[in-house]
């Protein structure tokens, strides 16, 4: 058989919805990030794709850990993001928005901050702590303060690195640092709870956490997506 008439068996081939996951548990987690993405024939340079891993937890499967009805969402309609993604959950999952319960991780840009308007008291959204000890590293590697910003992160004590921060704006000796310091401050005070650990809230509300972990698979997507859409290529839509 040629590779044409294989093509051509493709293409005449009847496309079959994938089947809906089955519900486990009224918890559901979401990773969102942004990959920039260069176009081809057009105005614009390139494109930042909103991208969004659905999960509902975690299971071991010897040493290696997986995430539970794991899904992908590319948003590509002119639909608010998270009005779209909501709609993708009650399609996928069965999402019911008076009973379930949602938990976001992602950096601070204002499309991924949206969701704490739009859920409201059904969802929980965290920074990325991927990226916030990142920005940490960047600034105060080699700084007395380094260590102890650090161990502050780690124990998920919002308020004792909010104050480690404050403390060390005026310290760093370059006016470019001192600006990201500010600006990191600002966006940590503008939404709180977004460093604490999300399973105290989730307990709050009755919920069992046991096997739960902490959230941070959007850096590996988006890894995992680069590979397949950067190096040196660019897209029509």
């Amino acid at each position: 058989m040629s590779h044409e008439t294989i093509r051509q068996l493709i293409v005449e081939a009847e496309v079959v919805g994938h089947r809906k996951m089955e519900k486990k548990g009224r918890v559901f987690f979401i990773e969102a990030d942004g990959l920039y993405v260069k176009r081809q024939r057009s105005r614009m340079k390139g494109k930042e794709e909103k991208i969004v891993t659905i999960h509902q937890g975690w299971e071991k499967n010897g040493k290696r850990v997986s995430l539970v009805n794991r899904r992908y969402y590319v948003h590509q309609t002119n639909e608010p993001i998270w009005e779209a993604v909501e709609s993708f959950l009650v399609k996928e999952y069965g999402y019911d928005p008076l009973e379930d319960w949602v938990v976001i991780n992602g950096d601070g840009a204002p499309w991924i901050t949206a969701c704490r308007e739009y859920f409201g008291d059904r969802g929980y959204f965290q920074l990325d702590r991927f990226h916030v000890a990142r920005e940490i590293r960047q600034l105060f590697r080699g700084h007395a303060r380094y260590r102890v910003i650090r161990k502050k992160l780690a124990s998920w004590d919002e308020e004792g690195v909010l104050r480690e921060l404050t403390s060390a704006i005026g310290t760093l000796e370059h006016e470019e640092k001192e600006k990201q310091l500010e600006a990191l401050v600002r966006r940590i005070e503008e939404i709180p709870g977004c460093l604490r650990d999300y399973r105290v809230w989730l307990k709050e509300k009755g919920i069992d956490t046991t096997n739960m972990r902490a959230m941070g698979s959007a850096e590996g997507t988006m890894h995992v997506f680069a590979k397949r859409s950067k190096n040196g290529r660019s897209w029509r839509d």
